[in-house]
């Protein structure tokens, strides 16, 4: 009796814990229902589907990126290959499969670089402006030269290979093919007075025109001048090199 008395005291503390609802145990075994774990092994599976969704609409979204970029992604590396004589001198620089307008050539290769910039078109896709920040510009020519290859071997420096890679790019673009210019890329700097600039802004385009030419662009695919009204950017004015005759 006295156990039993201990067991309905037990019962009815346990109830007032409760709220006065008596709480009701179940041991598992083998044959205990399972619902349970029924509802996690679905939820999994549905997460799973998902997921597995998910990751067929990105591939299908990767590949149409892909093909889109990839005649652009191709002309780039042949170009710095020719550039580097690793590639057959008889290898078209823009490209077996077409690069696209120069625009986007241009568009990719400093994408490639990691570097900030921003385009204007001027004339549709023929003319246009590369803005970038006087102090970005002026990083990475120096980055450039200090990147570019010297006695045949690069010097180490991610940063430096990949903005000296960008320079080269662009000169390679620039350079004559079967004897005709492409394209004309003008520097511009930025001064108060456009017809008399102070010694500081010359001798800045002075060390743009040196540095460039140590990256191999020709006299003949680039020039320089004076814009006001761009104070604290560098322009990259392209523009076909017929329009410049």
């Amino acid at each position: 009796m006295a156990d039993d008395k201990k067991l309905d005291d037990f019962g009815e503390s346990d109830r007032r814990r409760n709220g006065g609802r008596e709480a009701v145990l179940y041991v598992t075994t083998e044959n205990a229902p399972t619902s349970t774990a029924d509802g996690h092994q679905y939820l999994n599976l549905s997460i799973f589907i998902l997921l597995l969704a998910f990751f067929v609409v990105l591939n299908v979204h990767s590949e149409v990126d892909t093909e889109r970029v990839r005649p652009v992604m191709s002309s780039l590396e042949q170009q710095f290959q020719l550039s580097t004589g690793a590639a057959p001198s008889d290898v078209d620089a823009q490209g077996q499969e077409g690069p696209g307008s120069t625009l986007d050539v241009v568009t990719g290769i400093f994408n490639a670089a990691s570097i900030s910039f921003k385009i204007r078109k001027i004339d549709g896709d023929d003319i246009f402006i590369v803005v970038l920040s006087r102090r970005d510009f002026d990083e990475a020519l120096s980055q450039a030269v200090e990147g570019a290859i010297v006695q045949g071997k690069p010097k180490p420096g991610n940063i430096y290979a990949r903005h000296a890679r960008l320079f080269t790019q662009l000169s390679v673009m620039l350079a004559p093919r079967e004897g005709q210019y492409g394209y004309h890329m003008t520097v511009q700097s930025n001064t108060d007075d456009p017809g008399k600039p102070h010694r500081s802004e010359i001798e800045a385009l002075k060390k743009y025109q040196s540095s460039l030419k140590h990256l191999g662009f020709l006299d003949e695919v680039v020039s320089y001048g004076f814009t006001p009204r761009i104070r604290g950017e560098v322009h990259l004015y392209f523009q076909p090199h017929a329009h410049i005759l």
